[in-house]
């Protein structure tokens, strides 16, 4: 087998235990400790929860009072905060490890990923006004946007910053290669690792969708595009005693997307994104490693346990999950 080959594999191997790991655990704190114990620190009570095997979640609360502008931010933003928190914690403690080591690359990868989706996650609900920031979008009005950009801004700088850094390490431990096979490995290897996870959180939502965690990600467009289609609905049938044929209700949608569609902001986002993150890959340069080579599969069998515990963790809060 070509070292090429050989190396991605277990490049790939190592970035999809590592996502797994900090998809699934960064999952449990953001909607347990990022939003269920804000929402319990203010007296709600939490009336259920919804976990994804693969995919996000959400937790149900409530309470007789209403929120003041302080607690629904606090309560809102806890789980992206709490990302933040635990994104900068894990670099401070990456570079007390060994480095080039599973270990290092896991909790870089953790601390890089809680980081990048926190601000892009902010960003983009911000704008559109979907998920958590959904209260940031109201409050802000169309002051929101420079927030929006800023937040990218930052964003794709950290992005291109922390993909350089990680590569370097990744990079040391390809140093039986030639730049350019090991900048190809990289890529190759996240992409793939990366398609992976995103095949089973949307094949998931797809073959099980649940309706409460799909209405949270609508963005406030398409809450206004679904408004006007009800109320079409209801005027057409007082009308007409009857309801308005599927190609009529169609109609009346792509009209209602066509007045109501905003800049793809999210998209074009991503897109920075990606591109800041390669730009990072490409500029890094092979950092001093302690390991030589990457580690072959028997040598993550400890990150595999991690990850088959995290994945285990939320089956247990599935099935204890009240909905």
């Amino acid at each position: 087998m070509p070292t090429q080959i050989r190396d991605y594999g277990r490049l790939t191997l190592l970035a999809f235990l590592v996502g797994l790991v900090a998809t699934r655990l960064g999952l449990v704190l953001h909607e347990f400790l990022g939003h269920a114990a804000t929402a319990a620190a203010v007296g709600c009570d939490i009336d259920g929860y919804y976990v994804f095997w693969f995919g996000g979640g959400y937790v149900r609360y409530s309470r007789a009072e209403a929120f003041s502008l302080g607690e629904s931010l606090f309560v809102a933003l806890g789980g992206l905060a709490l990302e933040i928190i635990i994104g900068v914690i894990c670099l401070l403690w990456a570079r007390k490890l060994k480095a080039g080591s599973v270990w290092q690359i896991t909790v870089l990868g953790f601390g890089v990923g809680h980081l990048l989706h926190s601000l892009h996650y902010m960003a983009g609900g911000s704008y559109h006004g979907y998920g958590d920031p959904w209260i940031v979008y109201r409050e802000l009005g169309e002051s929101r946007v420079y927030l929006s950009v800023a937040l990218a801004v930052v964003m794709c700088a950290l992005g291109f910053v922390l993909a350089r850094h990680l590569a370097g390490f990744l990079r040391g431990g390809l140093a039986g290669h030639g730049k350019h096979s090991q900048l190809a490995i990289i890529v190759a290897a996240v992409v793939t690792a990366g398609g992976m996870h995103a095949g089973l959180a949307f094949g998931e939502q797809a073959l099980a969708p649940n309706r409460t965690y799909k209405a949270t990600f609508k963005s406030m467009s398409q809450r206004k595009v679904d408004h006007g289609v009800r109320r079409y609905r209801v005027m057409v049938k007082r009308k007409r005693g009857k309801g308005p044929t599927k190609a009529e209700v169609a109609a009346m949608r792509r009209r209602l997307a066509k007045k109501h569609k905003t800049f793809p902001f999210a998209l074009v986002m991503s897109v920075c994104l990606v591109i800041s993150v390669i730009g990072g890959v490409f500029f890094a340069r092979a950092s001093a490693v302690t390991e030589a080579s990457l580690p072959s599969p028997s040598g993550q069998r400890w990150l595999a346990l991690v990850a088959a515990g995290s994945l285990g963790l939320v089956g247990l809060l599935r099935a204890l999950s009240s909905g």
